[in-house]
């Protein structure tokens, strides 16, 4: 975060920084950040109080994002803020997770049939799979060069268009509209939930 805003600043970008702690001697780089100016918020939760997160998102110039990094309550918190300012649908806040540690299944509405047709367009292969069967783990037994790292849908490594088909999307990679528009998929956990599926692979 520190870096992406003196990168704007050196860019002449608008952005604001709002810095939260439990104790200003716990935060780390504040002289750092001071440098930025007003364009920095410093909050040390023991004097301040915590930051109104829903302000935050309310006060969003039109196209504006938040960008948030912290433990896996903070991150809900703002999504949770997100949403009851911008409904369910939200596509303004981003982040990264590390873990799926803390976090409930992503499990939605699975192909409801034995099996289905997978088409893999560039490597030439079809092939039968059940619906949960793992697709990354069935490309790369193919001799498919994929890249992957977490296996988890956190990292966005094995993101793949799609050429035809829907999915349930598992992964925390896509944002919602991302997902809706069933262009990619993160194969290490997303589900197909249609007959025939076709990816770029």
């Amino acid at each position: 975060m520190m870096a992406m805003a003196e990168h704007l600043a050196r860019e002449d970008k608008p952005f604001h920084l709002t810095y939260g702690g439990r104790t200003r001697a716990s935060m780390a780089f504040c002289q750092r950040l001071d440098r930025l100016g007003d364009r920095v918020s410093f909050l040390a939760e023991d004097t301040q109080g915590r930051a109104d997160l829903e302000t935050i998102v309310r006060d969003l110039p039109d196209g504006g994002l938040v960008y948030v990094c912290g433990p896996l309550g903070l991150l809900q918190a703002v999504q949770a803020a997100a949403e009851a300012i911008h409904g369910a649908d939200q596509d303004v806040v981003r982040f990264e997770l590390f873990t799926t540690k803390g976090l409930e299944p992503r499990v939605g509405a699975s192909l409801d049939a034995d099996d289905y047709e997978l088409v893999l367009a560039r490597s030439g292969h079809t092939l039968r799979l059940a619906p949960e069967d793992n697709i990354l783990e069935k490309a790369l037994a193919l001799g498919i060069d994929v890249e992957n790292d977490c296996r988890e849908g956190i990292c966005g490594s094995c993101v793949t268009p799609i050429l035809e088909g829907t999915v349930d999307h598992r992964d925390l990679v896509l944002t919602k509209k991302e997902q809706a528009a069933m262009a990619e998929m993160m194969i290490c956990v997303s589900r197909p939930t249609c007959a025939r599926l076709e990816l770029d692979l």
